[in-house]
């Protein structure tokens, strides 16, 4: 796959339905072909994906007019206080990632890593005002994910349990 094909996009709500038949994919994928138990039926769900849309920032990339990944980042003090969470990061001017998934017939080819570089990029450029952190959780059991957010300068910071699942913090200070 060439580079140039492949572009950094904005998403609005007009996306949603690309990025449920992602999901969909993604979910089976993890149901038939992994032991991670990191989405289920009930979650993550439409209204997830257009709560980010509507409230967050939604990035994604395309190849031609095609959605193939997408990542979603919100402040996290203001995501952690709708849940009557404190925020878990270690600084209060923290994004947080969530959702981040690549369409299971281009996993393997480094969107993902790409993905996150972008937004990581345009996080340092735009929101440096405001904050000094990303931070984002992910499985213990999700070895491809800890290696790829390693790579990108993530340092864990916390485990914890959320839901049915240990999880790692991960945060990269800019």
């Amino acid at each position: 796959m060439k580079k140039e094909e492949v572009k950094y996009i904005k998403l609005d709500p007009s996306y949603i339905d690309e990025i449920m038949e992602i999901k969909e994919r993604v979910y089976k994928y993890l149901k038939e072909e992994t032991t991670l138990e990191i989405w289920d039926e009930e979650y993550p769900q439409r209204v997830h994906f257009l709560d980010d849309l509507e409230n967050g920032e939604c990035r994604g990339l395309s190849i031609g007019n095609k959605l193939v990944a997408y990542i979603t980042f919100v402040d996290a003090n203001d995501y952690y206080d709708e849940k009557d969470r404190e925020n878990p990061f270690e600084s209060d001017k923290t994004i947080a990632l969530f959702r981040l998934m690549t369409d299971v017939s281009l996993m393997n080819k480094g969107l993902g890593t790409l993905l996150m570089a972008k937004t990581i990029e345009e996080i340092k450029e735009s929101y440096k005002e405001n904050y000094d952190n990303i931070g984002l959780f992910v499985s213990k059991d999700n070895l491809k994910a800890t290696r790829i957010y390693e790579k990108l300068g993530f340092k864990r910071t916390n485990e914890e349990t959320l839901f049915w699942d240990e999880y790692y913090s991960y945060e990269l200070k800019f």
